[in-house]
């Protein structure tokens, strides 16, 4: 058994106090409520968690990064592992994590810079700028191309924001559709179950 928690632990880290770690096998071990997580954690002191919360489905770690790793603990001790960072150390300007599965990878500077929403932005704001300064006579002056650049460099820091907050809202939607609909039939079933 330990072999199959092995392959989780980097060769040579050092696993106490590893939210990572702890994820990762977490979510491989296929528990979903209070009492699963509850059996995990004793299991794997190496990750160096423990349980808190009132629910005792949230978790902290010697470093004091924060996390709830089991879903809806009201309702019957849970309906499924999750990864909600409490600390505000994590996910998208600190965002929860939501129902993710899968991690989040940030794109990069240049896949942000060839979105073509900030392509037309940065080009229609030079555009806006350079007309402004030729009017004026200021087009070729230094400090016009030093205005120009920095304005470019805020509009990119921005646009980045938003290509970012637009990859993180799909990745999001994408994994929370499937489960949003499945728990919306499981509350149908509950209530069919109530009123009958």
């Amino acid at each position: 058994m330990s072999d199959y928690w092995d392959q989780f632990t980097p060769a040579g880290a050092n696993q106490q106090g590893d939210p990572a770690g702890f994820q990762a096998a977490w979510f491989a071990s296929g528990g979903k409520t209070v009492d699963d997580l509850k059996a995990f954690v004793a299991a794997h002191p190496e990750f160096g968690a423990t349980i808190t919360g009132s629910k005792g489905s949230k978790l902290t770690f010697p470093g004091g990064q924060a996390f709830q790793a089991v879903r809806s603990a009201g309702m019957g001790g849970g309906i499924g592992p999750a990864w909600d960072d409490l600390s505000g150390g994590g996910g998208a300007g600190g965002q929860q994590a939501g129902y993710m599965t899968t991690p989040f990878v940030a794109p990069t500077a240049q896949e942000a810079i060839d979105s073509p929403g900030l392509q037309f932005a940065l080009g229609e704001n030079n555009r806006m700028l350079q007309n402004s300064a030729a009017a004026k006579g200021t087009l070729l002056n230094g400090r016009f191309q030093q205005a120009l650049n920095a304005s470019n460099i805020g509009n990119a820091l921005q646009g980045y924001q938003g290509v970012y907050d637009r990859a993180y809202q799909t990745q999001t939607r994408n994994q929370d559709s499937p489960f949003n609909k499945n728990l919306a039939l499981a509350t149908l079933g509950q209530k069919s179950v109530a009123d009958s």
